[in-house]
């Protein structure tokens, strides 16, 4: 059969219609494989990245909530034993005028019994638990050994007493003073009441065990030995122990003969020391 001339041009266009096509879809294809293996762009990478950072990455100066913070340096002392500080030299300078203004306007006789020391003494109704004996009080609250070495002068030697009842040395532990120490200071009491004063007995009442203290009873009682040892070798000095009778059956402080601070004695104290110190006074 012939082929029309019309026939013949139709189909020539319509297969360089189909081969174009062709070709534009291998091009695609192509240019789409390269791409693949070039990867994404620069830009489209550096993009992703900050959308990552964004999402996952914590500021720098701030923890997650949940974690936990550190603590902060410790600068205090131990809890164990909180320090007190110790009293200034002029600390006692008011109380001290005091007593000199006493007995300007009223001397103390001659050759009383003299009471000196701590709280322990300023507290104590010496009227009460030493009536017939004539009593010089002169107690400052708060004191330790060295301050009435220092106020002795003024407060002590003048009276000339026959015996001083001297207490303190509790406040010298607590504050922090070694045993040592306390014999130290009340040795120097001792020589200083020797020269001025040779005929006069001293009479050292213990340093107490107390509800409040009882951490510290090992220095006491190491104090206390030594200063019994001083008495020992001294005619003129005696050591009265009240620790037998400030313990309980389960040797521990009696609260019965202590404020309610656990630290000052309450009448039952006071009569259980002048049961101890009474006898010394007689002689």
């Amino acid at each position: 059969m012939q082929t029309k001339p019309h026939d013949a041009r139709q189909a020539g266009r319509s297969l360089r219609a189909t081969l174009a096509v062709r070709g534009w879809l291998f091009a695609a294809l192509a240019a789409g494989w390269l791409l693949a293996c070039a990867g994404p762009s620069a830009s489209t990478t550096d993009a992703a990245r900050a959308s990552t950072a964004t999402e996952t990455a914590e500021p720098a100066d701030t923890p997650p909530a949940d974690a936990p913070t550190s603590p902060a340096t410790e600068t205090t002392e131990p809890a164990s034993r909180e320090p007190i500080t110790a009293p200034s030299p002029g600390q006692w300078e008011e109380a001290i005028r005091a007593f000199e203004a006493a007995d300007a306007a009223a001397p103390p006789p001659s050759g009383a019994n003299l009471f000196l020391g701590s709280s322990s003494i300023r507290l104590w109704d010496l009227r009460a638990d030493f009536e017939g004996f004539a009593c010089v009080q002169r107690g400052f609250g708060g004191s330790e050994v060295a301050d009435s070495v220092r106020y002795a002068s003024r407060i002590a030697l003048p009276y000339e007493p026959r015996v001083i009842v001297f207490y303190a040395g509790d406040n010298d532990i607590a504050n922090g003073k070694d045993p040592e120490r306390v014999l130290a200071d009340f040795r120097e009491l001792v020589e200083l009441v020797h020269r001025a004063l040779p005929d006069t007995r001293i009479v050292f009442i213990s340093i107490k065990p107390s509800v409040q203290r009882w951490a510290l009873a090992e220095s006491m009682r190491r104090a206390n030995e030594l200063v019994r040892a001083l008495a020992e070798r001294d005619p003129a000095v005696e050591f009265v122990d009240v620790w037998p009778a400030m313990l309980g059956a389960d040797g521990r402080p009696r609260a019965e003969y202590f404020m309610e601070d656990g630290l000052h004695l309450s009448r039952d104290g006071y009569r259980a020391w002048a049961e101890l110190v009474r006898p010394w006074l007689a002689r």
